[in-house]
């Protein structure tokens, strides 16, 4: 099939402007380095919970640039954000030392329960502060946060992981480790739109090239990446206004806005808790750590051997039905 992997993006800090790499190791969590870091608010309502902040409330967080210099050697690699506006910036660790950080219970989109995220401090915080004009904070990842919405079906898995199937976690994601979307279906909204929309207004992890028809990858259930392996396509995924954010204004795009075409023309089916969303790109859950690269911006690299698609059955508040929004299961 030639199906390719043409981009491949990180985003340290959630929310803020991605990083494109040529290449990127996958762990337990996703993508190395991906939203290990997220700004936080206070709940005003509920003293001493917080809740996640993002372009969806905040587009100017797109003004935040981010450049990584990694690690060669235990804990010394480091992202550095920079507010593109002024120039003033701030470095952070891409390994922090955590025993001494205070949990901040964290609220998160379509999460049941809190995530206990780790206060950066006041010497990491105030940067932030600063630009966004509001008390906040920056926390980074709560290891054991688990993954909510689709499991890995057991028969996808080698024979150690249908035995023995793991704890799936992630960092500060909404849901799934790893979200993909495909040239031919941007082009197709592109086209639709009558304007091009670019791939960064979705924040990807990566982007494939070479699909027979746009949209068919919202049918797939498991692909094969070399040097990756197996990862499991688990819910298409539902869209809020932050792919309507012009990322190099930090503000709402009053004449590109993706979310508001699909919301009229690309639906997910009803549900009596979320209604009708946006639908654009896949949510997916890798079976082991590997790594995913490519070489050139747009040139060759992970190619997708093989592909099982198959009609997706997604749960629906405990039944199943397709074409439903399995990250509305809790």
């Amino acid at each position: 099939m030639g199906i390719k992997v043409t981009g491949i993006w990180i985003y340290p800090v959630k929310s803020c402007r991605g990083i494109q790499v040529q290449s990127a190791d996958i762990d337990e969590f996703g993508l190395k380095y991906d939203r290990i870091y997220m700004i936080v608010e206070p709940i005003r309502k509920t003293p001493g919970r917080f809740k996640s902040m993002s372009q969806k409330r905040y587009p100017k967080m797109a003004k935040l640039h981010q450049s990584i210099r990694p690690s060669h050697g235990a804990g010394k690699g480091t992202v550095t954000v920079t507010d593109s506006d002024t120039g003033l910036s701030i470095e952070l660790p891409l390994q922090p030392l955590t025993d001494m950080l205070r949990v901040l219970p964290t609220e998160l989109p379509f999460i049941p329960e809190d995530t206990n995220m780790l206060d950066m401090g006041d010497a990491y915080t105030d940067f932030f502060t600063s630009f966004m004009g509001k008390c906040c904070r920056l926390v980074y990842r709560d290891a054991n946060r688990v993954v909510h919405g689709n499991p890995l079906e057991r028969w996808d898995m080698d024979w150690s992981g249908f035995l023995w199937p793991r704890q799936i976690v992630t960092a500060c994601t909404d849901n799934a480790p790893i979200h993909f979307v495909t040239e031919e279906s941007l082009s197709t909204l592109s086209t639709e739109m009558g304007t091009t929309v670019s791939p960064d207004r979705f924040r990807p992890s990566f982007i494939l090239k070479g699909i027979a028809e746009p949209w068919d990858e919202e049918d797939w259930k498991l692909i094969h990446v070399e040097e990756v392996g197996k990862i499991s396509v688990t819910s298409r995924q539902p869209r809020c206004q932050i792919p309507n954010v012009n990322p190099e204004a930090g503000k709402i795009d009053r004449l590109c806005q993706p979310t508001s075409w699909l919301k009229r023309n690309h639906q997910s089916d009803p549900s009596p808790v979320w209604g009708q969303s946006a639908i654009f790109g896949m949510m997916a859950t890798h079976h082991k750590p590997g790594h995913l690269g490519i070489f050139g911006i747009f040139g060759f690299a992970g190619h997708v051997y093989s592909l099982q698609a198959e009609p997706k059955r997604e749960e629906y508040f405990g039944g199943l039905r397709k074409n439903m929004m399995s990250v509305w299961v809790f």
